[in-house]
């Protein structure tokens, strides 16, 4: 008997790793237009993107350094995942731009949650 542990691992670590922004461990691009493009296939599915762009990175990392802009990115994933669950996926989607998928949120909620948010930001910023 062989062990099979290795062959079923790799195509899953390949899957994460496509699917994963490697310096966030959150969503990539190519999993948000994929998940983008199977809600847009729903009918009936209310869906809202909340774009976020991480203002100063580029004077962060011309200077502080890119491991000081890689800690202020990370520090903002965390942020944004304070408010991920199974309706809100955050995902990183460019250098310093994130998206939230919300799903099967009416109106109201989400700029309630967008309101949070921007508390959530303001309370990092001080």
């Amino acid at each position: 008997m062989r062990n099979i542990d290795e062959k079923v691992k790799l195509p899953q670590e390949l899957e994460y790793r496509i699917y994963h922004d490697t310096l966030t461990d959150i969503y990539n691009r190519e999993y948000f237009e994929k998940k983008f493009e199977e809600l847009d296939k729903k009918i009936n599915v209310p869906v809202s993107l909340i774009v976020c762009d991480l203002d100063g990175l580029k004077y962060v990392n011309d200077n502080l350094g890119h491991k000081a802009g890689d800690e202020l990115i990370k520090s903002f994933v965390e942020l944004l995942n304070q408010r991920s669950t199974e309706d809100k996926t955050v995902a990183r989607i460019g250098g310093d731009e994130f998206i939230l998928i919300v799903k099967n949120k009416p109106e109201d909620q989400v700029r309630h949650l967008l309101s949070e948010i921007h508390k959530d930001i303001k309370e990092f910023n001080i």
